[in-house]
């Protein structure tokens, strides 16, 4: 749908304004999602302005495609893995490659990317404690120092 684009690329908007910047969706519907997104910490909101934002760790993650923690390629990466097409994908991987999993991540168990870490040669798994499904919004703090710790290893 690209609301997440629409509200990088566009900045600081109220849910009337990204839904016309999104190709013209209902407004009741993008302004659900915002603050369904909001509450999860995904996306900020000013009630002051009633605009929602996107700050810049957050753009990272939903909206900057080339960025190392963009989260949409992890979705190629789930599908393969239930598709059980993966061996000699993973194992091409020749890159040190960190893996940063929540420890209590509702959507992937654990244990999933524990067998990825396995498969992966050169791979690191890093599981943050008391964490969710997204530790790099979750978490920042920690999950940039392992992010730092592994890049200056490597």
């Amino acid at each position: 749908v690209g609301l997440f684009d629409a509200l990088h690329e566009g900045g600081p908007a109220t849910s009337d304004e990204l839904a016309k910047r999104a190709g013209g969706l209902t407004e009741r519907y993008v302004r659900e999602w915002a603050l369904a997104q909001t509450a999860n910490g995904f996306i900020d909101y000013d009630a002051a302005s009633g605009r929602f934002s996107l700050a810049p760790h957050q753009a990272m993650v939903f909206a900057i495609k080339d960025s190392p923690v963009y989260l949409a390629g992890a979705f190629d990466l789930a599908a393969a893995m239930i598709e059980g097409e993966t061996a000699a994908e993973l194992e091409a991987i020749r890159q040190p490659t960190l893996i940063v999993q929540g420890s209590e991540d509702m959507l992937v168990p654990l244990a999933d990317s524990v067998w990825l870490s396995t498969q992966i040669p050169n791979a690191r798994l890093e599981a943050i404690e008391d964490t969710g499904h997204l530790p790099m919004v979750e978490r920042p703090v920690r999950f940039n120092d392992a992010l730092l710790e592994f890049a200056s290893a490597t």
